[in-house]
């Protein structure tokens, strides 16, 4: 701003251009991978896709699991499906993918005893799969008519592959993030040039408050302990990348309002030009910040007495 000598009103058409930029960007928010296929929360038991209050983990096949509530994500990489764990899925066995001798850990979760679960934590390493998931079998038959080969389930979530769609949305996204953040020094210079100093404190506080609102409302499962909700377990893609980019726009929209508002009704005042004119007293050298839209050299000769 200082090599460029932008006055308020030069500021004002940049942050103009920079937010015009960033709202046409904005819609690379909609681009998104294929959403994963998350059982009892955004599909159920029976292949059939769930929203909001219907939604729940619990089914016959897993009754008599007695399942915790503790999030351990299983996949079957041949349809996609990922359950909350392989309790849910109903699965009562599990192999280690080794050559070692004592690597297949059975575990019976028809009796809920608390030797089992201690059972589970010493036997669960790394490389595993679940066999025998009741679940699963249950939800083929409804989805499918051919068994596939691999019926395990292993531990962690199922990749979705996006191609080429995630890199369009990065290279975006770049862009209108440099767009954006090019609005701050402008902003600020504004803001220490016009605003009086009283005014400027609290004026970014709801901004991440409100953000994480909207951003909550697309959650589909939360984590839970003590009865409390905690983080997001799962998300809504489709919801989410429309929600935040309502939002985006709405600011936007906001900032490019009140960008042209300023501009139209801005009066260049004694806080706006920062010229120094330093003089001399018989205490030693003095600085005077003057601010002023009119020329130095006519400034400099008002103080000689020339206007």
């Amino acid at each position: 701003m200082i090599r460029t000598q932008f006055k308020v009103s030069g500021m004002l058409k940049l942050i103009f251009v920079c937010h015009l930029i960033a709202l046409i960007l904005t819609p690379c928010f909609l681009i998104q991978c294929p959403a994963r296929d998350f059982i009892g929360i955004n599909l159920s038991y029976n292949n059939q896709r769930i929203k909001g209050i219907t939604a729940s983990l619990h089914a016959t096949c897993n009754a008599n699991c007695y399942c915790s509530s503790k999030w351990d994500p299983v996949c079957h990489k041949g349809t996609g499906y990922t359950f909350y764990s392989a309790c849910y899925a109903g699965c009562t066995d599990w192999v280690r993918n080794s050559s070692v001798s004592d690597s297949v850990c059975t575990l019976q979760y028809m009796q809920h005893t608390v030797y089992n679960h201690i059972r589970f934590n010493l036997c669960k390493l790394k490389g595993i799969y679940w066999d025998n998931c009741v679940c699963f079998d249950e939800l083929v038959s409804y989805a499918l008519e051919v068994q596939y080969k691999d019926n395990h389930l292993h531990e962690g979530f199922c990749e979705k592959e996006c191609g080429y769609a995630q890199w369009l949305f990065l290279i975006l996204l770049f862009f209108s993030v440099v767009a954006s953040f090019a609005t701050g020094i402008p902003s600020q210079q504004i803001m220490l040039r016009v605003v009086p100093f009283e005014q400027r404190t609290l004026g970014f506080i709801p901004g991440g408050v409100l953000f994480g609102m909207m951003i909550d409302t697309a959650c589909l499962k939360w984590k839970e302990e003590c009865g409390k909700r905690q983080s997001c377990l799962v998300y809504d893609p489709y919801r989410l990348s429309w929600t935040i980019m309502a939002v985006a726009i709405v600011c936007k929209l906001v900032s490019i309002l009140g960008t042209i508002l300023g501009y139209i009704t801005y009066r260049p005042n004694d806080l706006d030009n920062n010229i120094s004119v330093q003089t001399t007293d018989s205490r030693g050298p003095l600085s005077l910040t003057v601010n002023d839209d009119r020329p130095p050299n006519e400034i400099i000769r008002s103080f000689d007495g020339g206007d």
